[in-house]
């Protein structure tokens, strides 16, 4: 009998924890608002196609390929928004993205191949590595949306943001290239107002 009754005795406190959970969880959802940010492009421009150092005749044939090497510097007023963020900066807790492409150009309008293609910054720890890359086509992979979701939510909260784009292309030396990033049905999750 006494067996009974601690046994009892656990199964009320365990539903009673259970209930604890699910009520924090249903707190925690409703101080928290989704603002709809809608689509959004982010453009780099003058990426310039630099020559490698000098090889030798015969790599040099085997070898056409230049490097890609460039700083770009975003901020949220670079950005073409519907939404103003302004008022968000402070409670943002997470960005959500729908979907991400990239399509990369080069000013000639040749569509040519990019290997080993970085973006990188300092200022968040994911990266966007792909390595190769037919140009003037979309790359919508996963690791796209991965790279991009933490850079978002440094700018939005008003963070400037330097970019690192590094790779090789078989485009000529002194080539300029550009980069769109594709963002559609971005919400950011932000602190409700107390």
């Amino acid at each position: 009998m006494k067996t009974q009754m601690l046994s009892f005795k656990n199964h009320i406190i365990l539903l009673a924890c259970m209930f604890a959970l699910f009520s924090c969880e249903s707190v925690k959802d409703k101080l928290t608002v989704n603002v709809d940010v809608g689509s959004f492009s982010i453009q780099l421009d003058d990426i310039e196609v630099v020559g490698d150092e000098a090889k030798s005749a015969i790599v040099r044939f085997a070898d056409v390929f230049s490097s890609i090497k460039n700083d770009q510097v975003l901020s949220l007023a670079k950005l073409d928004l519907s939404t103003d963020l302004e008022e968000y900066k402070s409670r943002l807790e997470s960005v959500v993205i729908g979907s991400a492409s990239i399509i990369v150009e080069a000013t000639d309008g040749e569509g040519k191949v990019v290997k080993n293609f970085l973006m990188k910054s300092s200022s968040i720890t994911q990266e966007l590595s792909v390595p190769e890359y037919q140009m003037c086509t979309l790359y919508e992979e996963d690791n796209l949306k991965k790279f991009v979701t933490p850079l978002l939510k440094k700018l939005f909260t008003g963070n400037e943001v330097t970019l690192n784009i590094d790779g090789t292309t078989n485009v000529a030396k002194g080539t300029l290239l550009s980069a769109t990033i594709q963002l559609d049905k971005v919400v950011i999750k932000v602190k409700a107002v107390e």
